[in-house]
């Protein structure tokens, strides 16, 4: 492609820092791009495209032929929205609300000059060191799960569970028994066991197992038979993880910016509720709409 193509957008690019905003670089078709403008769109371009758009004279085509055809579809909206005050015009308005919206928090949140938190951080640790650094004890526990179907004979797996026990009492390793036999393919290749430890309030595991896991006391203890949605599991204690408690300096700059958001969201709130004043407004009317629901 020939560098004529885009001969403008090469006087763009030469055009100096200083020139007059006020007035655009070109008008095409009713849509005006400004210099400014450029200059933001390749300023916010990841480096490697931008690049190619500097030094490419099919990427300068694509580049302006994509920015002419995002403005033109979207001054198209007025004319495509239908009537004011149908449902598609205040689709339309309450999404240009809910963007110049975020627009004026973040610039708000920019202009905000955060206070010095780190005084406080210590003070905010021994008060909420229950919740961020008290770490909960875990265990490491393997398993064979023999899934029931609706209609299984319970009592048959559970007898066959505890027949494993009995098993391992007299020699057999827990491991070979749940690459043999455990229904839960995924942890049977690793002798039953589980990924990661488990804490006691681990959502993601069901509670019975978790019960029946933290009732073992010493690594080797067997439960009994255990009945989760899963069907039926003999679960073997391998490890207790103690409970520690994190110092505080390992966790003063993860306390510092908490509170550093903390207090910036709550600023925020203030903000909001500055521009929740009702005064002026009729509210009979207000009412009489939110009547008509009825």
């Amino acid at each position: 492609m020939k560098w004529y193509v885009a001969p403008f957008l090469l006087l763009i690019m030469a055009m100096s820092a200083s020139a007059d905003e006020a007035a655009p670089v070109f008008n095409a078709g009713g849509v005006t791009v400004k210099e400014s403008e450029i200059r933001y769109l390749l300023g916010n371009t990841a480096e490697a495209l931008r690049e190619r758009i500097v030094e490419s004279p099919e990427e300068r085509q694509a580049f302006i032929e994509k920015l002419l055809a995002q403005k033109r579809l979207a001054e198209m909206a007025d004319n495509v929205v239908g009537e004011v005050g149908s449902k598609d015009y205040w689709e339309l308005q309450y999404d240009l609300i809910r963007v110049r919206q975020a627009f004026t928090i973040a610039k708000f949140k920019e202009g905000l000059t955060v206070p010095d938190m780190s005084v406080i951080a210590r003070e905010e640790y021994m008060a909420r060191k229950n919740d961020i650094a008290v770490v909960p004890e875990k265990r490491k526990v393997a398993h064979i799960l023999l899934t029931c179907e609706p209609g299984c004979d319970r009592e048959a797996k559970k007898a066959q569970l505890k027949d494993f026990s009995a098993s391992i009492a007299e020699g057999a390793k827990f491991a070979d028994l749940a690459k043999q036999y455990s229904e839960d393919f995924a942890s049977a290749r690793n002798g039953g066991r589980l990924g990661t430890a488990i804490a006691k309030d681990d959502g993601n595991i069901a509670f019975a197992f978790r019960k029946a896991s933290f009732a073992l006391e010493n690594p080797g203890d067997l439960s009994p038979p255990v009945e989760t949605l899963f069907g039926y599991h003999l679960i073997v204690l391998e490890e207790i993880e103690p409970s520690y408690t994190v110092p505080f300096e390992r966790l003063r700059d993860q306390i510092v910016q908490l509170l550093e958001r903390e207090w910036t969201n709550e600023q925020v709130a203030l903000f909001r509720g500055q521009q929740m004043d009702t005064k002026g407004i009729d509210m009979d009317a207000f009412n009489a709409v939110i009547d008509s629901f009825q």
